[in-house]
């Protein structure tokens, strides 16, 4: 190889390299634009910014309050195995559009910016100690359309900002349940029945557990999990997702 060989591929090696350290023309993962600078989200200014946070949540299960009570109707008249859940954003606009590309559109890489959203959540939340991290399971016929439970993308992304223990095969989903998404509270409650069990039943006596999804809307699954938790000898159970779609007539 001659010299201006040598010299070529030394400089398309190093430009590799800076690309690398230093890439430019980043484009959001949400609408394409592009923004001049990378940051945890991978989302431009505008996305950022259209993504609503629930102001005023209930206290329980984090649903955005429209009054100056601190406790939502649906957690005012039911029976919840939780202790306390958190979501970022409600299920709307660009927050809705992330949800649904990493469900249904194979964007993966989506979950990096959901578990940043994530990891800044859970600091400004009302969680105590937390000795596990784990995430709602796809039965094994929807992870095998899909290609991967999102709850596990998210979970991984969000634990990398603080190091908690997690477990990704504890739980799993033994019938493959309705959607969720039409059903009215009482449906939503039936379908879920008996639907997870424990790989390990042991290894949550006296933990605090963090259960990890990309949306809440009645929390119907959440309970369920944490039912089960406790019975099997959980201390508590909080939950930290993504969206929460706003409570209306259909799940009363």
């Amino acid at each position: 190889m001659n010299m201006k060989g040598v010299k070529d591929k030394f400089n398309n090696f190093k430009n590799k390299i800076l690309n690398e350290l230093f890439p430019e023309n980043f484009t959001c993962n949400c609408c394409g634009a592009e923004i001049a600078t990378a940051n945890k989200y991978g989302l431009c200014e505008n996305c950022v910014l259209e993504i609503k946070p629930i102001k005023f949540p209930c206290k329980i299960c984090g649903d955005e309050l429209n009054s100056f009570t601190n406790v939502c109707d649906n957690c005012k008249n039911r029976k919840r195995y939780f202790d306390y859940a958190i979501s970022t954003a409600t299920y709307d606009g660009v927050a809705k559009k992330i949800v649904h590309n990493l469900k249904y559109n194979n964007c993966a890489y989506l979950a990096k910016t959901i578990g940043a959203f994530l990891a800044d959540t859970f600091y400004s939340g009302k969680f105590d100690l937390i000795d596990i991290v784990i995430c709602v399971p796809l039965s094994k016929e929807k992870r095998k359309v899909r290609g991967y439970n999102q709850a596990e993308e998210i979970l991984k992304e969000f634990v990398s900002y603080y190091g908690f223990d997690y477990n990704l095969d504890c739980l799993v989903r033994t019938k493959n349940t309705t959607t969720q998404t039409a059903l009215t509270r009482k449906e939503r409650h039936e379908n879920l029945v008996n639907a997870f069990k424990l790989t390990d039943e042991s290894m949550f006596i006296g933990k605090n557990v963090l259960v990890i999804d990309d949306v809440l809307t009645t929390g119907s699954t959440l309970d369920e999990i944490a039912k089960l938790l406790k019975e099997n000898g959980a201390s508590k159970v909080f939950g930290l997702t993504f969206c929460h779609t706003k409570i209306t007539n259909y799940e009363k």
